[in-house]
């Protein structure tokens, strides 16, 4: 499975996860509102106006794979709150003034 973190990986592995939606594995729902659907992909803007009831022609993840995913994420969170610290933007400009 493509989310499962390897023994030689690192976190950084983990960005396509967080940018994964753990249900579809085809663009957002309104994706087909405002563009082309080409191969299972977005493709070209729509001119409006725009069909609001426009098919989603994705279909979901199975659920095993949703739990994969899930589960990944879960281990992604637990190992952040592990080994980083969070950084707010007061924080940064803070560590910019020393």
């Amino acid at each position: 499975f493509p989310y499962k973190q390897h023994a030689n990986s690192t976190p950084k592995s983990w960005r396509a996860l967080a940018q994964s939606p753990a249900a579809s594995p085809g663009a957002e729902g309104w994706t087909s509102i405002y563009f082309t659907i080409e191969k299972g992909k977005r493709g070209d803007p729509l001119p409006p106006p725009y069909n609001l009831n426009a098919p989603d022609p994705f279909s979901l993840r199975p659920p095993e794979e949703q739990q994969a995913i899930w589960d990944a994420y879960e281990e992604m969170v637990a190992y952040a709150a592990q080994n980083l610290t969070v950084v707010t933007s007061e924080g940064i400009v803070m560590m910019a003034q020393n």
